[in-house]
């Protein structure tokens, strides 16, 4: 009996000084210490025709597994006005969950072709990635980051996207997933690094904008908190399908599944546990909750050593399959240290000053579009008022409410010009 008794105050100091540390993580991050340009190079010169190809082959090609297609959005996706340019940007930066560690990191900037030196500029945030490439920095494989240079960087926008630590092909860091403070890290050095890119290229920015998609949701309603507090103007920002809290996010799956939940939520879950116990320090967290079965080939996936297509290769459908009794039992009450941190990771519970826009759409496989209307319903209870949900429709699923969230902004953004 005493022998269980230390062993349970042992676990309760371990679960107290792991949310300790992930609450003063808050303040860790020395935001002049990263932000350092490396260097910049031009990847590639878009044409008109090379845009344009984005905004009507690719598109109809992304959304060809969607539930709704994509002539149902073409002709709506803004019509290419100008080339674009597009740089490779490497940056220093610091790794707040592991002492403020240097690294280095990379982005894309997309420059338009336009004789105008004062431009508007946009920060993307993509989306959950499987492959180490599909980064914006390696944009032939992230059309997701196509479509932003599609409908804002042709269109006269400077377009900057972070590829997060652990994506792309110079980040030395395993896959920072759904990590609170080191995606704001990257983001908040990748816009100081991009600054700077524009300086050398004889430009300036005149009003800062920010979006994102899914992850990439989540992470600009991160780095929208962040921006505030280092007292950055942002002029508006929107989301699309963010899990702005991971825990109901996650939670919600696990207990109260959806019969067209996607196929590749048993991959972001796993992702997801690594990624936490190695940035958080949290030791096994990964063993006790992944079936022994499943754990060298989710460990495997998560360092890119293993492709998304064999991981799920006679994946169980069930998750209760892949996740141990424990990752369930744990997920109930939220006060293990996976669950502490992950609780501390939310994105919403704050009243921004920014005008904000959330789109969600009513068949997301992903993000339930109850999920992604968190923000909209927790700053509208505190009483903002520019703060908007828009239901990209009754059959829009995840990559449909991306779309339309681009389409419908675009005029709102243009209307702070």
């Amino acid at each position: 009996m005493i022998s269980k008794i230390k062993n349970i105050s042992l676990y309760s100091i371990l679960v107290l000084s792991v949310v300790t540390s992930a609450c003063k993580k808050e303040n860790t991050g020395n935001p002049q210490s990263g932000g350092e340009l490396i260097k910049y190079e031009n990847i590639k010169n878009l044409t008109l025709t090379d845009i344009e190809v984005i905004r009507t082959v690719k598109l109809d090609l992304f959304l060809s597994t969607a539930e709704i297609k994509g002539p149902a959005y073409i002709s709506r996706m803004a019509p290419a006005k100008y080339p674009v340019k597009l740089y490779k940007v490497t940056y220093s930066s610091d790794i707040p969950e592991q002492n403020n560690k240097r690294t280095t990191a990379t982005g894309l900037i997309a420059i338009p072709d336009v004789p105008a030196t004062s431009l508007p500029v946009i920060s993307y945030q993509h989306g959950t990635v499987f492959y180490k490439d599909w980064a914006p920095s390696m944009y032939e494989k992230s059309f997701e980051t196509q479509f932003m240079i599609s409908q804002f960087a042709s269109q006269g926008y400077v377009v900057i996207a972070a590829d997060y630590f652990g994506i792309g092909d110079v980040s030395p860091e395993s896959n920072s997933y759904f990590v609170r403070y080191s995606t704001e890290q990257a983001c908040l050095d990748m816009y100081k690094a991009s600054l700077k890119v524009l300086e050398k290229e004889n430009k300036t920015m005149s009003r800062f904008f920010i979006n994102g998609w899914s992850q990439g949701g989540f992470n600009t309603m991160l780095f929208l908190r962040r921006l505030e507090r280092e007292n950055i103007p942002v002029k508006a920002a929107f989301t699309a399908a963010a899990p702005v809290d991971p825990v109901l996010f996650i939670n919600r799956g696990l207990h109260n599944p959806r019969s067209f939940d996607a196929d590749f939520t048993p991959a972001a879950l796993t992702n997801l546990i690594f990624s936490l116990e190695s940035y958080n320090n949290i030791s096994g967290i990964s063993q006790k909750y992944i079936n022994t079965k499943f754990y060298e080939k989710a460990k495997s996936l998560y360092s890119f050593k293993l492709d998304y297509e064999e991981f799920m290769k006679d994946l169980p459908k069930e998750l209760n399959q892949i996740f141990t009794p424990d990752f369930f039992k744990e997920s109930k009450e939220v006060n293990t240290p996976f669950w502490s941190v992950l609780s501390n990771s939310e994105a919403y519970r704050w009243l921004s000053p920014t005008p904000l826009k959330v789109f969600g759409g009513g068949r997301d496989e992903a993000v339930p579009d109850y999920v992604a209307k968190l923000a909209y319903d927790y700053m509208s209870t505190l009483g903002k008022k520019d703060i908007e949900s828009i239901n990209a429709g009754p059959q829009a699923d995840h990559r449909n409410t991306y779309i339309e969230s681009l389409i419908t902004a675009k005029p709102w953004i243009d209307s702070f010009q």
